[in-house]
C-alpha cells in the first residue's frame, strides 16, 4: 500500500556507483507488481539462492522507496536482514557491511512509524561487527562510571571487532579497488554518527554516546568531527543527569578549541559544587589557550582556595590585593557571588 515519505528518505547509502544502485534506478519506475514479485521470489528461495535473492531484495526496496512504497520497501530490506542474518558467524565482510546498511535503511524506513522499531534497529546497526553483550557492558559504563572509562572499553571494543574489519578492507581494496576509494573506517564512523544522532532524537539514550564515543576514536585528526561528537555527548550526559561526565567533554573540546563560553560555564559549575579538581583543569587550560579571562585567572585562583577555606576574612584580604574595579567584570563578579554565598552559608 503507499504511503507517505520518511523525513530521512533522502539519507540513502553511500555507495553512489554500486551495481544495485544503478540498477535500482532502472528499475525506479518498474511496477508494482514486478517488484513484489521479485520480493516474493527471494522469499521462496533464498535458501537455494541466498546471494541473488538478497540482490533483488536490495534492488526492489530501493526502487520501492524511490516511488515512496514505504511499507514495501521496508518488507523487502527486512527480508534481505534475515536472509543475511542466517550466517553471521562466517559471513564474508562485504555481507556483513550490506546487513549494517540494511539496518540502516530500515530504521530509517520505519523513522516516521514507530520510534521504537526505528530505534532498536539503529541500535543493532553494528551487531554485524559488535556483539551485543559488548554493547551493552559499555552502556553500563555510560550510566555507572567515568568518561575515561568508558572511552578504555571503546578502544578496546574498536582493536577487537573494527579494526580486524579495516585491516580486512584495506587488503581486499587493494585487490579489488571498491567503495570508490572511501576507506571502511570514515564509513564506520558515518554509520555511529547517523545512528547515534538519530536514536538521540527520540530520546536520551547511553547508546547514543557509546556511538559517538566510539566515532570519536575513529575520527583520528578530524577535530571538527570530534569536537561535534563530544557536543552532543555532552548534551545526552546532562539530559541523563550525568552532567559531570558532560563537563568533562567541554573540557576536552577547549583543550584544542577555545571555547571560552561553554568553559567558563563549567568554571562555575565547579565553583557551586566545589570540585576542585575540574575548576584547577579548567583554569589550567583558560591560561594555556590565552582565553578572554586569561587576566582573571589568577584571581579565580585565589577564589578557589577562599572557596575551599569558608574563610570571610580571607575573601576581604583577598579583594584587598586587587584593583576595587576587579568586580566590575561580569564574569569575575559571578565567581565572587559564588563564593560569598557558600562562605554565607557555612557561617549559618
Amino acid at each position: 500500500s503507499s504511503s507517505s515519505s520518511s523525513p530521512s528518505q533522502s539519507k540513502t547509502p553511500n555507495s553512489k556507483n554500486s551495481p544495485s544502485r544503478s540498477k535500482s534506478n532502472e528499475l525506479k519506475g518498474e511496477s508494482i507488481s514486478k517488484l513484489e514479485s521479485m520480493i516474493e521470489f527471494s522469499r521462496s528461495n533464498y535458501h537455494n539462492q541466498p546471494n541473488k535473492c538478497i540482490k533483488l531484495c536490495v534492488q526492489a526496496g530501493r526502487a520501492l522507496a524511490l516511488q515512496q512504497r514505504i511499507k514495501s520497501a521496508a518488507s523487502s530490506f527486512y527480508l534481505a536482514c534475515s536472509i543475511l542474518s542466517q550466517n553471521t558467524e562466517q559471513a564474508k565482510l562485504a555481507e556483513k557491511i550490506l546487513l549494517t546498511k540494511c539496518l540502516l535503511i530500515l530504521g530509517r524506513l520505519f523513522f516516521n512509524y514507530s520510534t521504537k522499531i526505528s530505534q532498536l534497529l539503529f541500535k543493532a546497526s553494528l551487531s554485524p561487527f559488535i556483539d551485543n553483550d559488548s554493547i551493552e557492558q559499555a552502556e553500563e559504563f555510560v550510566i555507572n562510571s567515568s568518561l575515561s572509562v568508558l572511552r578504555s572499553y571503546c578502544d578496546v571494543l574498536l582493536k577487537r571487532f573494527i579494526n580486524p574489519s579495516l585491516v580486512q578492507f584495506l587488503e581486499q581494496s587493494k585487490t579489488e579497488n571498491e567503495e570508490g576509494g572511501i576507506g571502511l573506517n570514515v564509513t564506520f564512523r558515518n554509520w555511529l554518527l547517523e545512528a547515534g544522532g538519530i536514536i538521540s532524537e527520540y530520546s536520551a539514550h547511553p547508546i547514543s554516546i557509546v556511538f559517538y564515543q566510539l566515532s570519536i576514536l575513529l575520527s583520528e585528526e578530524d577535530l571538527k568531527k570530534k569536537t561535534d561528537s563530544l557536543k552532543s555527548m555532552a548534551k545526552l550526559y546532562t539530559s541523563l543527569g550525568a552532567s559531570w561526565w558532560g563537563v568533562d567533554c567541554i573540557i576536552e573540546i577547549s583543550s584544542w578549541e577555545a571555547d571560552q563560553h561553554s568553559l567558563f560555564d563549567c568554571l562555575c559549575r565547579c565553583f557551586q559544587s566545589d570540585d576542585l579538581t575540574r575548576a584547577n583543569r579548567i583554569l589550567h587550560i583558560m591560561e594555556e589557550k590565552g582565553a578572554e579571562e586569561k587576566f582573571l585567572v589568577p584571581f579565580f585562583q585565589k577564589m578557589l582556595v577562599v572557596m575551599t577555606l569558608r574563610s570571610e576574612q580571607l575573601l576581604e584580604d583577598t579583594l584587598a590585593d586587587w584593583e576595587p574595579t576587579i568586580l566590575t567584570n561580569p564574569s569575575a563578579q559571578k565567581i565572587y557571588r559564588f563564593v560569598l554565598k557558600k562562605i554565607n552559608s557555612a557561617l549559618l
